[in-house]
């Protein structure tokens, strides 16, 4: 049976090389396709695969290299620990360091110090605090070592869900809480903090919309103040809606806007201030039977100023899940999609496919430019954070999943299991990344799956 296995395993690296035998013949200012800045993939995953990771958030770094705030997680029992994975500007692994409680406990967003000395990560914990869930602050050096830790919440469960610094040199946090805010009717509200540079509360505001509003997202406005976004309940309507609210500097709300639609589930992830003072907004809308992704920009006063939707080619699900303005004052999309037009061609060549990993580039109207869709062998793609680089490309950081039957030395039933690793790509300015690596990457991660070899990122030093 093994040799049958190593037999496959050999046959089907020669095809992924012969595939991609084209790629070896680029040249770019580093030499080699395989130790490009350019253009580069990496997965990584630990040598245990029952733990799942994968990377919501980060942030580049001043030598070039990047930081990856990484959930690592497994389901029996419940439990999550953070991780910070340093890269170089080739995408190789410089260290790792990990934030480890005895409880189930997850990063959601890191934010880089403007001064340069250091990161803050926030996120949820349930090994600290007050209650069941809390929110949890790390400031980390440079080189990923604690600075300091803090928890905010009350008795309920209280969740951050992102972290930007302001111009005081504090932050401002947005989230949920069932702690504080909570009347009769509401479920859960939402919740805007500002610390300072030492993680120390100075205010904390709560909002309601609906029966739960969750916010997912803030940014500090060119008059000082805060735009936040977020996605709430209405059990009259039987839908989700999304919430945008405008605050000033204290965090008195001057206004709020809601969207929604009767029986329809809509869900935003990111809104960012684009530099003519107005909003965009990405996320996507529940269509008729399928998801729609979808950006939006507002005027400073949340007027809409043009919609954009991507559901022609992509019948039943797509997103997107994070976006940032580019320097020629357009916009770059990133999210994941299923099920194209041409499915039936994919599924033989990808049979663990569910997800595919897409880019989309946008003009300062709203308008495609282009698109990337980005598939590896045996795996499904994930992209959850973009930025652009100094030479113009774009760094793209999320999640790789396979699913197929459990390895052999696990279990002989067949069933199906979803392994999930972090994954990272540097593309070009048109979103064209390394293939060779990216296929080889997903294919050696494979081997370890089916139980022929054992790859991974080595955590025996964090």
């Amino acid at each position: 049976m093994i040799k049958m296995k190593t037999l496959l395993a050999c046959a089907t690296m020669l095809l992924i090389f012969c595939s991609t035998l084209s790629s070896l013949g680029e040249k770019s200012a580093t030499g080699s396709i395989l130790f490009n800045d350019k253009r580069w993939a990496r997965i990584f995953g630990d040598q245990d695969i029952t733990k799942r990771v994968y990377c919501p958030s980060f942030q580049p770094t001043g030598d070039g290299g990047y930081i990856l705030l990484l959930n690592r997680y497994t389901l029996n029992p419940n439990t999550g620990e953070i991780l910070l994975c340093k890269l170089d500007k080739y995408g190789r692994m410089k260290w790792i360091k990990k934030f480890d409680p005895p409880g189930d406990d997850f990063g959601t967003h890191i934010e880089r110090s403007v001064e340069g000395d250091g990161y803050v990560i926030v996120g949820i914990t349930s090994s600290y605090g007050a209650g069941r869930e809390d929110i949890w602050l790390i400031k980390v050096d440079e080189n990923g070592n604690e600075i300091w830790n803090k928890t905010i919440g009350g008795k309920n469960d209280d969740e951050g869900k992102w972290i930007q610094q302001t111009t005081d040199g504090g932050y401002i946090i947005a989230g949920w809480t069932k702690s504080y805010g909570i009347t009769k009717d509401q479920k859960g509200c939402g919740w805007v903090i500002k610390i300072d540079g030492e993680g120390n509360e100075i205010w904390n505001r709560t909002f309601k919309e609906g029966s739960y509003l969750i916010l997912e997202c803030i940014t500090q406005t060119d008059d000082g103040g805060y735009i936040a976004i977020g996605n709430y309940l209405d059990p009259d309507l039987r839908a989700q809606g999304i919430c945008v609210i405008k605050l000033d500097k204290y965090g008195n709300m001057k206004w709020k806007g809601t969207y929604i639609e009767e029986n329809r589930f809509h869900k935003i992830y990111r809104i960012i201030q684009s530099r003519d003072g107005g909003y965009v907004v990405a996320g996507y809308k529940e269509g008729f039977g399928h998801d729609i992704s979808w950006i939006f920009k507002l005027d400073k006063d949340g007027n809409t100023v043009w919609e954009t939707t991507f559901d022609e080619e992509y019948p039943i699900r797509n997103f997107f899940h994070s976006i940032q303005q580019t320097k020629d004052g357009g916009y770059i999309a990133v999210g994941w999609c299923s099920w194209p037009k041409y499915e039936w061609i994919w599924r033989p060549l990808n049979p663990f496919y569910y997800f595919e990993g897409w880019m989309v580039k946008l003009d300062a109207e709203g308008k495609m430019k282009w698109k990337r869709i980005i598939r590896a062998p045996f795996m499904s793609l994930l992209f959850f954070d973009v930025k652009q680089t100094y030479d113009g490309g774009f760094v793209v950081a999320g999640a790789a999943s396979y699913t197929g039957p459990k390895p052999p030395e696990e279990s002989d039933s067949g069933i199906v299991i979803a392994y999930m690793d972090a994954f990272i790509m540097k593309t070009d300015n048109k979103g064209r990344t390394n293939p060779l690596q990216l296929k080889l990457s997903a294919f050696f991660r494979c081997l370890t799956y089916w139980g022929i070899t054992h790859s991974g990122m080595s955590l025996s030093q964090s």
